[in-house]
């Protein structure tokens, strides 16, 4: 066994005990097309970034999150042969992770996940589900860990963030 495993073990043995397992799961939101990013030869979550696809720095900050049991990216139908050959050039643990059909809207891709965890793994009441843009990689551990705290805590989170853009208004729509 390899110290990672081992301290998954002890990490569920321990909420088990305490009674308060529950699974984790987050969906990676892969579905858009990046229409807004002009004529580019595919969507933005598989463009590069550095020397990687952009969904590809998303999928390891939550693959790096030990109470994360199962990643899900929701892509579009035509990507998805893409995705799953993606992630393993990467060497994602594709044991934890999983492509699924997106659909045609944001909502439609969040049910579709969930439909597939539903068939795939059951779901309970206590499970949480965390949802996050594959085309936002800069997520870092203390907001996932927050947004599981969060959810353990009231039911529901969302994720905000200071805004620091310069925001511009013309009163006539054609001077600033």
């Amino acid at each position: 066994c390899t110290l990672e495993i081992l301290i998954k073990i002890e990490f569920v043995l321990n909420e088990f005990i305490k009674g308060e397992y529950h699974m984790i799961y987050a969906e990676i939101l892969a579905g858009g097309k990046g229409t807004r990013m002009g004529n580019t030869e595919m969507p933005k979550q598989f463009l590069l970034l550095g020397n990687k696809p952009i969904f590809i720095h998303t999928v390891e900050q939550f693959l790096l999150n030990r109470r994360v049991d199962k990643i899900l990216i929701c892509c579009p139908e035509q990507w998805m042969a893409y995705t799953r050959d993606t992630l393993k050039k990467y060497h994602a643990d594709m044991e934890r992770v999983f492509v699924v059909k997106g659909g045609t809207t944001r909502n439609e891709t969040i049910l579709n996940g969930c439909t597939f965890i539903e068939k795939n793994f059951g779901l309970n009441n206590d499970d949480i589900i965390l949802t996050h843009d594959a085309v936002r990689p800069f997520i870092n551990q203390r907001i996932i860990d927050d947004n599981i705290d969060g959810t353990l805590k009231y039911g529901a989170v969302d994720t905000v963030v200071e805004a620091f853009d310069t925001i511009v208004h013309s009163a006539d729509g054609e001077v600033i």
